[in-house]
């Protein structure tokens, strides 16, 4: 296995600088014995991000500069400040330990509803004559809804991996998150950071609000298998899915529709009791707000 290379400071290159407002910056440069800026920044000597100026210790370490030089060595700039005004704001401190961010998304969905189509089959009458004759025939028709997805990621320190069972254990399970709504937990990715038991969690929500119905189409021979009275009323319950089936004389006789529960909720006690709070057993769950 090849050594790290060895990183030497220009400590007559040290800068400083400060303002009346009290901003201060502060510049070492390394120089190390490769071409490879990464792994100059991998040198023994070079010191870590967000780590203390060594005689500024009000000042940390924001970010490096790293130039290649034609003598075959790099050069490191460590920029140093007291606002951190050298770091990219947009790069969150994942290694915090209360880390997390909540996202935002949305997804199309299609949703199947079932409709009833009068159309016409041969069959006999009762002289036995072939003949024409309508039926009911269950159909669908798909609507497109939109639904919003609450993705959360957090760094967590598991001591034991079996910790991370519990995931699975709520995965499509209805949780009633803190701001009163229920959701669908769908899973995690669950990526180790470390091996000093730090891992990347990746959990979604998806927000399910029902459907309502468009007006009845404009043909006696086509019927929704659900009433459909008022525009805009729920027909399909959250979380639910339709279920047609036949009844009576399908000459007569529209098809008959129910909804269907698909999802349990998902509890933080033993037992029945539905409660949805089954998210506050999740790694990080102190983070969900």
């Amino acid at each position: 296995m090849s050594q790290l290379p060895t990183a030497y400071e220009l400590a007559l290159q040290r800068d400083w600088s400060n303002n009346r407002a009290g901003k201060q910056s502060a510049r070492r440069r390394f120089v190390v014995d490769s071409i490879n800026p990464a792994a100059a920044l991998l040198a023994n000597g070079i010191p870590k991000l967000n780590t203390e100026h060594p005689d500024l210790p009000n000042l940390r370490l924001d970010r490096y500069n790293i130039a290649a030089n034609t003598d075959g060595t790099c050069s490191v700039d460590c920029e140093y400040s007291n606002d951190s005004r050298f770091v990219d704001l947009r790069q969150p401190n994942k290694d915090a330990p209360d880390w997390y961010h909540w996202g935002w998304s949305m997804r199309k969905v299609m949703v199947d509803i079932p409709i009833a189509v009068r159309s016409a089959i041969l069959g006999n009458d009762l002289a036995g004559q072939q003949t024409t004759k309508k039926v009911w025939k269950i159909a669908k028709k798909q609507v497109a809804e939109t639904r919003i997805i609450r993705p959360l990621q957090v760094r967590v320190k598991i001591n034991n991996v079996r910790d991370l069972d519990v995931i699975a254990q709520q995965t499509d399970k209805l949780h009633v998150m803190p701001d009163g709504k229920t959701y669908r937990f769908e899973g995690a990715n669950v990526t180790q950071v470390d091996d000093e038991g730090y891992y990347d969690i990746s959990y979604t929500w998806e927000r399910d609000e029902g459907t309502t119905f468009f007006p009845e189409a404009n043909t006696e021979d086509v019927k929704y298998c659900v009433p459909v009275d008022v525009l805009g009323i729920l027909i399909r319950y959250p979380y639910t899915v339709f279920v047609a089936y036949q009844v009576g004389n399908p000459e007569t006789d529209l098809p008959k529709c129910d909804t269907q529960e698909v999802y349990e909720s998902g509890n933080r006690r033993a037992g029945n009791n539905n409660d949805g709070l089954g998210w506050q057993l999740l790694p990080g769950a102190e983070r969900i707000i």
